[in-house]
């Protein structure tokens, strides 16, 4: 009597079998990549997977170097050189005299800090390194911190602030090209005020202009990031994308009224 076997037929002598796997998603090299051409599908894996350390410890480590490598170029500028040289003399010198003037600093002393804001020194690149690496750092701690308090208490999330350091220390991916476009347009414009925003149209008028100080508020790189961070954390938060992004500029536009403020005092 026949009998109906169920089991998995067996392959055929000399027949290779073929194993199906499922689907992996990009490497965490591959995925710095993708933050920038397709970063919808890197957000929704950083939102599915573990958390990858390097996924933000690598790009804040990139733009630092970045950084450092663009302050290096800049000063090989003879023009730019005397652009920041003057700046540093309009806006320091007066209170590092003053100090003297009043017995605070010796002449010394003074002499010694400007060293610390004079571009192509060693001090000046010492200076700039360590906060840089501080900056970056503490930036991307605090920013993620305050998202995540955000997602508790205005959208009542439970996700890991480490994932939301995930999510922001990508965006140092982005930072990073916007140093390199902006170091380009220095260079090319021989302008310290250059940068990729609609501040362009007013650097003949920089930095005094307010209208400079407004439309360079206006930054290419800036609304991708906003962008880049709501789409993450609306993954992560498992909110809509429209209500998280209206979050995250409201922030940014209250953060740019705070730090304009001082500049509607005449004597600020």
């Amino acid at each position: 009597m026949a009998t109906n076997d169920q089991s998995d037929p067996q392959p055929a002598p000399g027949e290779e079998t073929v194993e199906h796997t499922p689907e992996e998603g990009p490497t965490t090299w591959e995925t710095f990549l993708h933050a920038v051409v397709s970063p919808e599908a890197v957000l929704s894996h950083i939102a599915e997977t573990p958390l990858a350390h390097l996924r933000w410890l690598v790009p804040v480590l990139l733009y630092i170097v970045v950084s450092v490598s663009s302050i290096q170029v800049l000063a090989l500028s003879p023009a730019l050189n005397q652009a920041f040289r003057e700046t540093i003399d309009e806006v320091l010198r007066p209170s590092l005299d003053e100090q003297i003037r009043e017995g605070a600093l010796t002449q010394n002393q003074a002499d010694w800090l400007y060293k610390f804001v004079s571009p192509g020194t060693p001090h000046f690149l010492l200076a700039q390194g360590t906060g840089l690496v501080l900056g970056a750092f503490a930036t991307l701690f605090a920013l993620a911190f305050l998202f995540w308090q955000l997602g508790k208490s205005a959208m009542s999330s439970q996700a890991p602030y480490m994932k939301v350091v995930e999510v922001v220390g990508m965006t140092y991916v982005i930072a990073s090209l916007e140093r390199i476009v902006t170091t380009l347009l220095m260079m090319g414009t021989e302008s310290i005020y250059a940068t990729p925003s609609l501040g362009l149209l007013a650097i003949p008028s920089a930095p005094q202009s307010l209208s400079f100080l407004l439309l360079s508020r206006v930054n290419l790189f800036t609304l991708w990031e906003l962008g880049f961070i709501s789409r993450g954390l609306s993954f992560l938060l498992d909110r809509d994308f429209p209500k998280v992004l209206v979050l995250i500029i409201a922030l940014w536009l209250i953060w740019s009224a705070v730090t304009l403020i001082p500049l509607f005092n005449p004597g600020g």
